[in-house]
């Protein structure tokens, strides 16, 4: 249903923009938002052929990796079963990142319940068990941070 809504919002919308970084983690959330709690073929797929990312897996620790075309501080990293998907910038703020992701949801007219997660952080459900928190980027996130962010789309 996601998949379908993101097809034919793309087939809507210009031709993207692969000027800056904004536009780039923009393409990332749309991809993490529209196939979290897929396999994680289906979202390299969409990446792949809607906006050119390319990737690899770490089947071992059960992840793949997704990079843009251009050279960007936004990356994606997902779990091969699809149970999440997180869009990163090493450059973008928490705030300027959660700006961004607003605006995606309201592009697909997702409504949101906010929330907190375990640690406090800012947990937006989206229904039928999806929901994205926002926090720092980095191997140990915070809250937020004025200087990276990640956007953790998970699926339960």
């Amino acid at each position: 249903m996601r998949f379908s809504l993101f097809v034919m919002v793309m087939m809507a919308a210009p031709l993207p923009v692969w000027a800056d970084e904004a536009a780039i983690l923009r393409e990332g959330i749309e991809g993490c938002y529209t196939t979290v709690g897929e396999d994680a073929t289906v979202t390299h797929d969409l990446m792949f052929e809607t906006f050119g990312w390319e990737g690899d897996t770490d089947p071992e620790m059960g992840l793949g990796f997704l990079y843009p075309q251009q050279d960007s501080q936004v990356f994606i990293t997902l779990a091969l079963d699809g149970s999440f998907c997180q869009v990163e910038s090493a450059t973008i703020d928490s705030a300027t990142a959660s700006e961004h992701l607003r605006h995606v949801l309201d592009q697909f007219e997702q409504e949101v319940e906010y929330d907190k997660d375990e640690m406090g952080c800012t947990r937006l459900n989206l229904g039928d068990g999806y929901a994205v928190t926002i926090t720092s980027g980095g191997n140990d996130p915070t809250c937020g941070s004025d200087e990276n962010s990640a956007l953790r789309f998970t699926s339960e």
